[in-house]
């Protein structure tokens, strides 16, 4: 390792768990960490471990477990890497899989035997690094649990990934654990050859790009603020134009996601990357995005309406159009609850974005509007009064459709951690295994369809996610 371009760097992406393999998503963070280290003369290569074992789900967990080692027999033995990077995108499912096979759950064991595998073909003992999302979210935690001398890098990596392989070149000590300073630098879509690849699946794979790091909100249960910072670092519009342009139309994909913690905050910014979408006459057939519902006003939703947002074609006896089915992520329809998640909004502010949004769809006839809610159910509090609140807004507003998860994973570092340590867990050490508030989630969906007005019916159930729509809706 003499010098900076002639330093080979292999990334190796290992989120091959069950949701994968059903919804393939893009390695955003890999491709993004690459165009880093491309940009500084380094020489890189991505080995997809998903990729490599192929989407086909009638394949049986040992073809694709061969499929992958004799992927990485090939790469590694093929060349000589001076670094190794592993990401970690995944730790678990974020939900009970409730009798299901640990795998469907839990992820560590699996790349647990991945790492042993990538150590035993590491002939130049090449140091290992590993990264991503999932590992951020508890990184000491897994270093402790691999038991082998891996270096770390928590959060984003664009910036401090390249800075510690440098510092590797000139012979400089790491650190265990390394972190990038807030605000990250916001990589930009350059893989073509990778993106290609994965448009093949396109029809359920997805693909992602980021306008900004940073949350901007302190959910008592969500780890994301201290992986990417409270405070939100936009990207540049040109540079957000560019990847859309990339996906669109260099790789193929008809849709994407907005993957940004929250979309829209700051909300002007939202609007203008919409704006720029539609000035430059790029929109797709749909994207999507977490929103929050406190943020949303008559021309942000007119923009998502004009730029395909949550867009859909429809055709049924009488017309053929589109649909854009707009999302409220209200977690709760029970101020008590929302003020026991740490929530900033109330009801009332929910009442507001639902006034903007009846006022646009009375005023819009070009396009059939809906609006869906998405539950949260069994937080600390939770029970049958909180329940009946929820079920009497959902009378009030008069949703479309309606999605409850029942289940709240707790991870370490979080306020709802804290709350629960020695009740639920005792060490950190505790909670790299999915650890869940103990609720009785037969008792909540009965509570829930008990007060549920009756215009609405079971569309579909999987795991710890209910689905329900207006009965209309069977047609």
């Amino acid at each position: 390792m003499s010098n900076l371009g002639k330093t080979n760097i292999l990334l190796i992406d290992t989120n091959t768990g069950f949701f994968n393999l059903t919804f393939p998503v893009y390695p955003l963070g890999m491709d993004y960490l690459e165009g880093s280290l491309l940009e500084k003369g380094f020489e890189v290569q991505i080995l997809d471990l998903s990729l490599a074992a192929g989407f086909e789900i009638e394949n049986q967990e040992e073809q694709r477990e061969e499929k992958i080692r004799q992927a990485l027999t090939q790469t590694m033995g093929g060349k000589k890497w001076d670094i190794i990077g592993v990401g970690i995108r995944n730790v678990d499912s974020t939900y009970q899989w409730t009798g299901s096979h640990d795998r469907f759950n839990y992820y560590l064991p699996t790349i647990q035997k991945y790492l042993h595998w990538i150590n035993s073909f590491n002939r130049e003992q090449s140091p290992i690094i590993l990264g991503g999302s999932g590992f951020s979210l508890m990184s000491e935690e897994i270093l402790s649990f691999l038991g082998e001398d891996y270096k770390g890098l928590a959060g984003p990596g664009e910036r401090a990934f390249p800075e510690m392989v440098k510092g590797l070149v000139e012979g400089r000590a790491l650190e265990r654990l390394s972190s990038e300073s807030h605000p990250a630098k916001i990589g930009t879509l350059q893989n073509i050859d990778l993106l290609k690849a994965y448009s093949v699946y396109s029809a359920r794979a997805s693909i992602g790009i980021r306008t900004k790091n940073g949350c901007g909100k302190q959910c008592h249960y969500c780890p994301y603020p201290e992986i990417s910072g409270y405070s939100p670092a936009t990207k540049p519009l040109p540079d957000i134009l560019k990847e859309i342009r990339l996906i669109r139309h260099l790789a193929g994909f008809p849709a994407f996601m907005f993957t940004d913690d929250i979309f829209n905050l700051p909300l002007e910014h939202a609007k203008q990357v919409l704006r720029a979408m539609i000035e430059e006459g790029e929109i797709p057939e749909s994207w999507h995005a977490y929103i929050s519902p406190k943020e949303i006003d008559e021309e942000f939703i007119e923009l998502v309406i004009e730029s395909h947002g949550w867009s859909y074609p429809y055709k049924n006896s009488s017309s053929v159009g589109r649909v854009v089915i707009f999302p409220f992520d209200l977690d709760s329809g029970s101020d008590r609850m929302l003020k026991n998640m740490g929530k900033d909004f109330k009801l009332d502010d929910v009442y507001r974005s639902l006034q903007a949004f009846e006022r646009v769809r009375q005023r819009l006839k070009s396009v059939r509007l809906e609006k869906s809610y998405h539950f949260l159910l069994g937080y600390l509090g939770e029970d049958e009064e909180s329940i009946r609140e929820t079920c009497g807004f959902i009378k009030d507003t008069n949703p479309d459709k309606i999605s409850v998860q029942v289940g709240i994973r707790i991870y370490p570092y979080t306020p709802l951690a804290q709350e629960t340590k020695g009740i639920f867990w005792k060490q950190n050490q505790d909670l790299l295994k999915p650890t869940f508030i103990p609720v009785d989630r037969d008792k909540i969906i009965q509570w829930f369809a008990h007060y549920l007005p009756d215009q609405y019916i079971l569309l579909n159930e999987s795991g710890g996610m209910a689905t329900f729509g207006k009965e209309t809706n069977k047609k």
